[in-house]
């Protein structure tokens, strides 16, 4: 009876560890199915994303308008491409309300608007840094000012570089807005934006 026992034990053992590498590729093989599918999905709905950009481009300058006339050759070329594309500005400005679609105009104020904010950041650290610099060999031409300490000097030279290392980052940050089409992101950082210009505005406001 014993026996038995022990020889069913060591059957289901061996069942057991035949088994295992079955079970772990079928895991396998469920993770990779998963996983294709996710991408497929992920590939899919960037592509109808995409057609849908596209169609609303084409839609959009049907329009208002516009027309390539990059076949035509010289100078007759220069001459209508100039015509459309003052016909194509007339047109946005002077639009009808039912052939506005979609959020072209706010997606493009608040990109621009972005975009400012990002430049005049850029450019007053860039502006910051100059004068950071300038100041550590002016200290010693001027008479009237009193020079500071080398440690001083070190220090004012320390936050030029890292004024200067965040005027490029906006620099980098500006150009990056230019080319994105995410509204969703765009609007984000509008958003941010605002809430640190209202935060400084409450601080001087206080402060005053």
């Amino acid at each position: 009876m014993a026996k038995r026992k022990r020889q069913a034990q060591r059957q289901t053992g061996i069942q057991k560890t035949e088994n295992f590498p079955a079970n772990n590729m079928n895991e396998k093989m469920l993770t990779s199915i998963i996983t294709n599918a996710l991408l497929e999905y992920d590939k899919r709905k960037e592509q109808e994303a995409q057609e849908k950009a596209e169609t609303e481009q084409a839609s959009f300058t049907q329009r208002v308008g516009y027309k390539d006339y990059s076949a035509e050759k010289q100078p007759k070329r220069i001459i209508k491409s100039f015509f459309n594309r003052a016909k194509v500005f007339f047109n946005i400005l002077f639009m009808r309300s039912r052939n506005i679609k979609g959020t072209r105009a706010t997606f493009l104020l608040i990109k621009m608007f972005t975009y400012i904010a990002f430049w005049l950041a850029s450019i007053s650290l860039f502006c910051a840094s100059l004068f950071f610099i300038a100041c550590v060999p002016l200290q010693y031409i001027l008479t009237n000012v009193t020079p500071m300490s080398w440690y001083g000097s070190c220090m004012l030279v320390l936050v030029a570089f890292i004024t200067f290392i965040f005027a490029q980052l906006f620099r980098m940050a500006k150009i990056e807005i230019d080319k994105l089409n995410d509204f969703n992101l765009i609007f984000g950082l509008f958003t941010s934006i605002l809430s640190i210009f209202s935060v400084i505005i409450a601080i001087i406001a206080i402060v005053k």
